[in-house]
């Protein structure tokens, strides 16, 4: 299974933006996992996008808009 943290690594090194994959972004020569709450559907972005208002993402790293869900449903899931 692979960890966030693997992800990190993985994602958090001196790259062209260009190489960056989709659920990052380039920032400083790097590439790094989109934040929680955004979402990044292409390659060799500068930045991440931002879900709509009321809207999250359950983990860093999103790569679709569909990964954006809304707030109330998250604390539905870790309450369960």
């Amino acid at each position: 299974m692979l960890k966030k943290s693997d992800l990190k690594a993985q994602f958090h090194s001196i790259v062209p933006s260009a190489d960056c994959p989709s659920g990052t972004h380039s920032s400083a020569g790097e590439c790094i996992l989109c934040l929680q709450g955004t979402y990044q559907e292409e390659n060799g972005q500068s930045t991440c996008k931002q879900c709509p208002k009321g809207q999250t993402t359950k983990y860093e790293g999103s790569q679709s808009p569909s990964d954006c869900i809304g707030i109330f449903f998250i604390l539905l899931v870790w309450e369960v």
